[in-house]
């Protein structure tokens, strides 16, 4: 049946599959699913966490996933990741109260710091307007500027400033599943990345920069693997200074 989780069997068949395996006890199910987690699907990844939530020896596989890095915490939601938090083992909640911890590494860190010192009041929205349109607009839009890629950004204006500061300097922190990167392997030598925005029966849709979207035959895919990053890279810090951030924020909150 795992066999079966792969790019040419479309969304249906992948479903019945998880629906198939939830009915084994077996503890191993949910290693083997693991195991091949980079390469399975967003919507076969939601269907599996919810299967491995179903059983407490699962859960331990998926939170031991977690810990090591196979699995994003972030590919639970809230509701998830809460149920976890308050579950009757006690292990369990001991486990997922260090899983859901926000991690960010010292240098992205440092740089956050460096740029939250620099926000105040004195930043001007139209110079922010332009380093909007130069930086952020191949992959976000606002005003009628920019491509729909990634998030909604006109949100942050509404945030604290540290949350801008977090999706711009360290974008792999919290990474939304419906953001996450994939490589696809074509039969014919090519590959592609992008975001999975679209998944049929026969193909999927990829999205990157500037709208780009690529839509590809199962029967072509080779292999599939989530990059486990964000579309977004990291060193945003290299094409902005902090005033250019300043007066990003300035123009974001009017």
């Amino acid at each position: 049946l795992v066999e079966l989780l792969n790019p040419r069997s479309g969304p249906t068949m992948q479903s019945a599959v998880i629906a198939a395996l939830s009915k084994d006890g077996s503890e191993n199910i949910a290693e083997i699913l693991l195991s091949h987690w980079a390469t399975h699907e967003p919507r076969v990844r939601q269907e599996a966490i919810a299967m491995m939530l179903s059983r407490e020896t699962w859960t331990q596989k998926l939170l031991a996933a977690i810990g090591e890095g196979t699995v994003a915490a972030t590919e639970l939601d809230l509701a998830q990741q809460q149920a976890l938090l308050d579950h009757q083992n006690e292990s369990i909640r001991t486990t997922a109260a260090t899983s859901f911890k926000p991690r960010t590494s010292a240098s992205r860190q440092a740089a956050i710091d460096r740029y939250t010192a620099a926000i105040n009041d004195k930043g001007d929205p139209s110079l922010g307007r332009q380093v909007f349109q130069k930086h952020c607009s191949n992959c976000h839009r606002l005003q009628e500027t920019g491509h729909s890629v990634g998030p909604e950004i006109a949100a942050y204006s509404g945030k604290p400033v540290q949350a801008l500061l977090i999706a711009m300097l360290d974008p792999n922190q919290a990474i939304d599943p419906r953001y996450q990167a994939y490589l696809a392997v074509l039969n014919d030598g090519r590959s592609t990345t992008g975001l999975i925005a679209e998944e049929a029966a026969s193909n999927l849709t990829l999205l990157a920069a500037e709208g780009k979207r690529e839509t590809v035959l199962r029967t072509e895919i080779e292999q599939i693997r989530s990059t486990g990053k964000s579309l977004m890279p990291e060193g945003f810090e290299q094409n902005a200074s902090p005033e250019d951030v300043n007066n990003l924020w300035a123009w974001l909150r009017t």
